[in-house]
């Protein structure tokens, strides 16, 4: 989750790199919960991810960073 959100910081949701970073962020949260049915969500939740974003940029520029959202519940799971 460290790595994707380094490199979704770097690269913004405007860039694919930014957009593929998120996915990798969301599938390793999924995968972090252990719990199969919910790894089996993963594919089906990224590339959903993946389009709504896509399409928001297509109408217009984002109007907020996701990112910081991100970081808070990384931080959160990285926690002693």
């Amino acid at each position: 989750m460290r790595r994707a959100l380094d490199a979704m910081s770097k690269h913004t949701l405007r860039e694919e790199e930014g957009r593929v970073a998120d996915m990798e962020y969301h599938a390793a949260l999924l995968n972090a919960a252990g719990n199969p049915f919910i790894v089996s969500l993963s594919k089906g939740v990224t590339v959903a991810v993946d389009a709504l974003t896509r399409f928001k940029l297509r109408i217009t520029p984002l109007k907020r960073d996701p990112s910081p959202d991100h970081w808070r519940v990384y931080e959160a799971i990285a926690a002693p």
